[in-house]
Formats: structure tokens, C-alpha cells, sequence
């Protein structure tokens, strides 16, 4: 065991009365001295690891500036063993970047450029690992053709960071493709952003697909005389084309979710019971919670470890940096998303903790809505909404409604129906449903 990572254990043993004890030299941690040495050799620890992480970077630097290429598989290429930082090109996928390219300026969008290449048969670049494991084979989405048309390496330069470097490898797309498909993207660039901010989207962030479970983002289209028209848009669709939910004009589902919103504040019986009901289960949707908790601390400090160890062989010359540096930065990006997830969970536990509220508190919250709404202006209706709307889940047959107090503690609206005029003029029941609101 290293001296960082004894330095991450040992607050946590603390409290246990568990002290540690040094076999190697006469210094026990028990001891001011002791305390004193080992807090010494962590900050060598520290250093050292951010050394390593500073010559990793100057190294990426280096190679771009040589027109080398910093790790990463590419469409359209494939790695030398020999030499790595110098991709041979591979033939048959030199074709399919060529054909992505003039595509997209048949057809002028991402997503269409995706499709016609799925049904064509094309998938992803496929590769295995140095691991073993097999990559890549998967359906294009318009994230995909977006970045291969915004990838320099294709025209024979090498990016690092906001720095463009004259490449070693034989470019794929002439010069000519490429800077017509870059001039029909910067023709419609900014054109979407100020159409949609003719309409202020009310429910953005809350919407979320009652078929797939994807989120619904903003969208607009144009009708005839070209008046623009906003929607509500699954994601999925948007992006992959898999899932058959139809776009829901903005302006009615959020003129719907306010009156009911409005409706509830005047409903005194129902508010007392939806918070005696959001309060089932909290002991023991918290104690889960806390015990994910726990586990992705575990594994976040057995990655610190793995991070540590590595660091120790090379300032102990035992291992070239080389051959170890990729393996860091992947265990450096493991224990992010491991910070990430454990920061999700501290504000899902310390918002399920908080639905202990009573019913007065959300019953005197909601009651003030539906007359500060009729006031406000349409960004001031949207802080409304958002201060008393979790989420809400929409299908054509009924919108699933979850609800927010003042402390924003999620509470749940079981069998409570209204009917009400749906966006497609239909009949549709309003319901809730519990959930939480995720981190932006």
C-alpha cells in the first residue's frame, strides 16, 4: 500500500479506533511525529502524481506538434503496431467517410445523414481493444456524423486542443469536400437558436418521453408562410430515429400543465394526501441510496489505489511512463464518473430526506402559483414552473405529473385524475408520479 492511499483510508479509520502502525522505519502514525512524517510524504505523493499527469499532457502536446496522433481509433483509418502516432488508412472505410461527406450535402442535416447510412447497412468503426474487448459496430447517430465532419484528420491535420498541426498521415477528404461541407454548416449556424427564442419554453428539462424514457428537448419547424411552430421533441428520435413518439406542440401541454398546477393549489384535501403518500418508502428508498453510496466510495478508492500504484512504479523507475500513461488518464476518467455518480446520489439522498415536509408547507407553495403565474412574463412563468414540476412523463393517452414543494421535495400524485384539453384535443388524465429532477 502506497502513501496516498493511506492517506485516503485513514480518515475513514479513524473513527473506528482503527490506527495504523509503520513496519518499514521506527515513525508510528500514532505518534505528532509520526502524523507529521506521513503528512510530508503524502504532499511527495501528491506531487509526484500531478508531475506524472503534467508530463502526460506536455507529451500529448509534443506528439501533436510533430503531427503525431494522441491514441483513439478513427473511421477511416487504422493503427500501425509499428508505428502508432502515423494511422494507415483502411480503403473500404476511406469510402464510407467519403460517402458520409457527400451525404450530408445531399441532404443537408446530421440526422438524415445518419439514417440513410443505417439503411444502407454502414455501422461504426469495429475494433478490439488492447484489452481484448470488441468496439464500435454500432447503429450512426447525428452526434456521430457531426464530429466526423468536424474532424480535421481527415484533411491531414492533427488537433490538440484549440491548435491545428500539419499531420504525418495521408489525408482522406480533399481539401474542396471539406470546405463546402464546413461552409453549408456555418450557413445554418445560429439560425435555429434565434428562431426559438421567439417562444419561451416553459417545461424545458421536465418533459420526458412516455414511450422510450428519453428527455423531450425544445424544437421548432416551419408551416406554411414559413411561421415557425415549437414542439417538444423525444431525443431519442432526434437523434437515433427509434422511437415513434410523435413531437408535442409546446404552447398547449404548457398551457395544460398550468392549469392544473393551479388546479391543485386550490385542492387543499388533495395536497394533505399527496404528501402523506410521497412519504411512503422514504426510510427505505434513503437507506438504498446511502448503501450505493458506499459501494461507489469503495470503488472509487480501490481506482485511487490502482492510480497510486502506478504513479509509485514510475517515480521508482520500476515502469516506463509510456507504457503506463494511458492506463492513468483511464483510471483518472473512471474515478470522475465514480465523483459524478457520488455527487448524484448526495443530492438524491439529501432531497428524499427532505420529503418529510407538511402539508401546510406545499398546500400555502401551491396555493400562491396560479395567481403570481397570471402576472408573470413568459421567463418568470418558466422559474414557476420549474420551482413546483419535478417531471412529467407524456404519452397520448395521459400526462404522469410529479411535483415539487418549496424545499423541493419530490411528492406523488397516485390515482388523482383530472381531464383536461390535450395538445392533440383529445382527453387526457393527469396524473403524478414520483421521481426526482436530475443534476444539470
Amino acid at each position: 500500500m502506497n502513501y496516498t492511499s493511506i492517506g485516503v483510508l485513514r480518515p475513514c479509520l479513524l473513527p473506528a479506533g482503527v490506527e495504523g502502525a509503520a513496519l518499514a522505519n521506527l515513525q508510528s502514525p500514532s505518534t505528532a511525529t509520526g502524523r507529521a512524517v506521513l503528512k510530508i510524504l503524502l504532499v511527495v505523493a501528491e506531487l509526484e502524481r500531478e508531475q506524472t499527469s503534467e508530463r502526460t499532457s506536455q507529451k500529448a502536446a509534443w506528439r501533436a506538434s510533430k503531427g503525431l496522433k494522441n491514441g483513439g481509433q478513427i473511421l477511416g483509418y487504422d493503427v500501425d503496431p509499428d508505428n502508432p502516432g502515423i494511422p494507415t488508412v483502411n480503403d473500404q472505410e476511406r469510402d464510407l467517410v467519403l460517402l458520409i461527406y457527400k451525404t450530408y450535402l445531399e441532404t443537408d442535416s446530421y440526422k438524415r445523414t445518419a439514417e440513410t447510412l443505417n439503411q444502407r447497412g454502414y455501422r461504426t468503426k469495429s475494433y478490439v481493444s488492447r484489452r481484448g474487448s470488441a468496439r464500435g459496430g454500432q447503429l450512426f447517430k447525428d452526434t456521430t456524423i457531426c464530429r466526423t465532419l468536424a474532424n480535421p484528420f481527415y484533411i491531414g491535420k492533427v488537433r490538440h486542443h484549440d491548435q491545428l498541426f500539419d499531420g504525418q498521415h495521408e489525408s482522406i477528404v480533399p481539401l474542396e469536400l471539406w470546405e463546402q461541407v464546413r461552409r453549408v454548416i456555418g450557413n445554418k449556424g445560429g439560425t435555429r437558436n434565434r428562431q426559438q427564442n421567439l417562444h419561451v419554453f416553459r417545461l424545458q428539462g421536465l418533459v420526458r418521453c412516455g414511450e422510450c424514457g428519453s428527455y423531450m428537448s425544445p424544437y421548432y419547424g416551419y408551416g406554411r408562410g414559413r411561421i415557425p411552430y415549437f414542439y417538444y421533441q423525444c431525443t431519442k428520435r432526434q437523434h437515433q430515429g427509434s422511437c415513434s413518439m410523435a413531437n408535442v406542440p409546446a404552447r398547449p401541454l404548457e398551457d395544460v400543465i398550468a392549469r392544473r398546477l393551479n388546479q391543485l393549489s386550490r385542492e387543499d384535501c388533495t395536497v394533505e394526501r399527496l404528501v402523506k403518500e410521497a412519504m411512503a418508502g422514504t426510510a427505505e428508498l434513503t437507506a438504498n441510496l446511502e448503501q450505493r453510496r458506499r459501494d461507489l466510495q469503495t470503488q472509487r478508492t480501490l481506482v485511487q489505489a490502482k492510480i497510486d500504484a502506478l504513479v509509485e512504479s514510475i517515480a521508482d523507475r520500476r515502469t516506463a511512463l509510456k507504457s503506463v500513461g494511458k492506463r492513468i488518464v483511464e483510471l483518472e476518467e473512471q474515478k470522475e464518473q465514480l465523483d459524478d455518480e457520488v455527487l448524484d446520489l448526495d443530492m438524491e439522498i439529501e432531497a428524499t430526506k427532505r420529503k418529510a415536509v407538511s402539508a401546510g408547507a406545499l398546500s400555502a407553495s401551491l396555493t400562491t402559483f396560479g395567481d403570481l403565474y397570471q402576472e408573470a412574463v413568459p421567463g418568470e412563468q418558466r422559474e414557476l414552473i420549474q420551482l413546483r414540476v419535478n417531471q412529467l412523463v407524456w404519452t397520448p393517452d395521459e400526462i404522469r405529473l410529479s411535483l415539487l414543494d418549496g424545499e423541493e421535495a419530490a411528492v406523488t400524485a397516485v390515482q388523482r385524475e383530472a381531464t383536461v384539453g390535450s395538445p392533440y384535443g383529445i382527453r387526457t388524465r393527469v396524473t403524478g408520479v414520483r421521481g426526482r429532477r436530475p443534476r444539470p
